[in-house]
């Protein structure tokens, strides 16, 4: 690519870009975008050197569904649903609201070592990471059983296929836009009944639009909420970092400090200051790299409602009515 004149991106080794030329490689696919001529010129340079197949404009990339819309694109995985449904035998399910049940708690019940469960939350995984944000804390959750197949997991498996069946045609929005990037965050408190602790959980937009989450258990336990809404900020942080990175490779101006929301006050008054209070003292190193981002003016910190902060979806299992709330943010 380096002959062709392209650069490799400092902050994702998987994007190359020339001009108004993008290339975005993964494994042996890939995607271009730019002007058709630029585009055209690349491929023709690559079938030079390489045996490469041209299909056109795209309709599918790594399972994923892609359709053009009136302003932007749209990602889905219907087919993928639909050959999970098959594969497990659920065809004929009543669809559900919600992905899991509020205050949802497994049990260790005895080991069913012939149960497909590691198969299914496995292929849930892959739908949770790429255009179904909307089910992953319930396969967090679940995942946490992987070598443990009880029947119970795999019955809270199934219920999160069938509410996937259910919703199907649902997908990510990619429309045009000029909102800049920015970040929400949220942490329960000590939801993990056995360890007691907190599941952290973030979703980052540009132009108005979704472009990373994740949910993810704590690797320590937090003594307050202050504390567990302090470490989701940071993890949160630690990805606007990288995207605002990818931007400024992409020439986007990172001038102003990047937005991320968060619900907790206190939280937010432990980031922004740069004393360190009581409360804080034991707060291992690693999770004051927010504090330093803070003071640095790369992240502004911003105080969001709870009833408004969508972010809470990856925390926890909530009710259908905020869930379907959550959800309409980024799915559509």
């Amino acid at each position: 690519m380096k002959e062709l004149g392209f650069r490799r991106l400092d902050y994702d080794y998987c994007l190359y870009i020339k001009q108004d030329v993008v290339l975005v490689l993964f494994v042996d696919d890939g995607l271009i975008t730019g002007a058709e001529d630029q585009v055209q010129e690349l491929v023709d340079s690559l079938h030079e050197k390489f045996l490469v197949k041209d299909l056109g404009t795209p309709s599918s990339f790594l399972g994923m569904q892609i359709t053009h819309t009136k302003n932007g694109l749209h990602l889905s995985q219907s087919k993928m649903i639909d050959r999970l449904q098959k594969d497990f035998a659920i065809e004929n399910c009543r669809s559900i609201k919600t992905p899991m049940e509020v205050n949802f708690n497994l049990s260790d019940a005895q080991i069913d070592p012939d149960s497909p469960n590691r198969k299914l939350v496995c292929s849930l995984m892959y739908l949770a990471v790429t255009t179904r944000p909307d089910i992953s804390y319930s396969v967090l959750y679940l995942s946490r059983y992987l070598d443990k197949p009880t029947h119970d997991a795999w019955t809270a498996g199934k219920r999160i296929l069938r509410y996937l069946c259910g919703t199907r045609h649902l997908g990510l929005p990619y429309n045009k836009g000029s909102k800049p990037l920015e970040g929400k965050s949220d942490s329960d408190w000590g939801g993990d009944r056995l360890t007691r602790k907190s599941v952290s959980g973030f979703i980052c937009f540009h132009a108005g639009n979704p472009i990373a989450w994740h949910s993810k258990k704590q690797n320590c336990v937090a003594l307050s909420t202050m504390e567990a809404e302090y470490i989701a900020a940071g993890s949160a942080a630690q990805e606007l970092v990288n995207l605002r990175g990818v931007l400024s490779d992409l020439g986007g101006d990172i001038s102003d400090g990047v937005s991320l929301k968060v619900d907790n006050v206190s939280a937010i008054s432990m980031m922004c200051t740069f004393t360190n209070s009581k409360r804080g003292k034991h707060i291992e190193i690693k999770h004051h790299f927010i504090k330093d981002l803070c003071l640095n003016k790369v992240i502004n910190i911003e105080y969001i409602s709870s009833n408004d902060n969508v972010a809470d979806i990856f925390t926890k299992s909530l009710g259908a009515e905020k869930f379907e709330k959550f959800r309409s943010f980024f799915l559509n």
